[in-house]
């Protein structure tokens, strides 16, 4: 199994060193960081070198062979990752991608998922985004949680995450340090986006279990302040409503004082809640699930997939 990398960032190297462990054949990355454009990519991961390197164009990357599969990993925002991912599906190359909007682009994207689908099945490809979240804690465990119940009234999922664990580049995406007014700008120019996926879980949420709806949305940011009123994290909700009722209610909080915890509380016949104490942590948890995916991924029928193809067993 032969891998490219699209983006060669902190979370395709972890991927990158995973997958060596697996014994995947690395066939080469694509980056536009001119420090990274030709380094070994062995030598990047801190690992022997490997003899392939960085490019800085796929067409460079695929020029002597293709490879099985690109682990695609640049961005959260599929308006940013559209031409990226189009552009190994004219190259008929199938994609597994972190890109959080991509995970369930029905709702936010329905025009660009209509065209990303019809080009992906005009190639006999396959396209699938997921992740720890999106992709497995705030839908895919819950969803398979619910196969125990026989009836659903509300589901409540909450990730709490304690942010001063986290790497530089996500405590920025939180506003840490800000003060309210720098970071309700910030959150207006969109600097400052905290968590990228809510929107995606109800989406998945609702299909697995065919619920219906009349409003999914989302709250902005919101800061949480210290004493000397700095940020030290953020909260948002993401809810689903149906005849003005709330079903489903998605709460994300990453602060510095919080505890790493994961609980889903699915109101009911029977009634369940499970927390995993410590959390499932995140970049980590999404290069093993990128893996994991892998095999059951290349069985599918060709088209632009998601993480419901991969999870039959729920309430239905």
């Amino acid at each position: 199994m032969k891998i490219i990398f699209y983006g060669f960032g902190e979370i395709n190297r972890i991927i990158a060193k995973k997958a060596l462990e697996r014994n995947y054949t690395i066939h080469g990355a694509i980056d536009i960081k001119p420090e990274l454009i030709n380094k070994d990519i062995g030598e990047i991961i801190g690992k022997e070198k490997l003899g392939v390197k960085v490019h800085k164009k796929l067409e460079e990357a695929i020029k002597e062979e293709k490879p099985d599969l690109v682990i695609h990993a640049t961005s959260s925002f599929l308006n940013i990752t559209y031409n990226q991912i189009i552009e190994c599906v004219k190259n008929k190359l199938s994609v597994i991608s972190t890109c959080e909007e991509l995970v369930y682009p029905f709702i936010k994207y329905p025009s660009l998922a209509k065209e990303l689908e019809k080009e992906i099945k005009k190639n006999n490809v396959r396209v699938l985004a997921i992740g720890v979240n999106p992709g497995f804690v705030m839908d895919s465990l819950p969803i398979f949680l619910s196969t125990v119940l026989n009836r659903i009234e509300h589901i409540y999922i909450k990730r709490s995450i304690n942010a001063s664990k986290r790497r530089q580049s996500f405590r920025n995406k939180i506003g840490i340090g800000l003060t309210k007014d720098e970071f309700e700008e910030s959150v207006n120019m969109k600097r400052i986006t905290g968590h990228v996926g809510l929107t995606e879980s109800l989406g998945l949420i609702s299909t697995a279990l065919a619920m219906n709806y009349d409003e999914i949305y989302e709250t902005k940011p919101i800061p949480i302040l210290s004493k000397n009123k700095r940020v030290v994290g953020i909260k948002i909700y993401g809810k689903l409503l149906y005849k003005s009722k709330e079903v489903i209610l998605l709460e994300f909080i990453a602060s510095e004082k919080n505890r790493d915890t994961d609980t889903i509380k699915i109101t009911g016949e029977p009634n369940i809640t499970v927390s995993i104490r410590g959390g499932i942590p995140g970049d980590d948890a999404t290069a093993n699930i990128i893996l994991n995916s892998i095999k059951p991924f290349l069985n599918l029928q060709e088209g632009l997939r998601t993480v419901l193809d991969l999870l039959k067993l729920h309430y239905s």
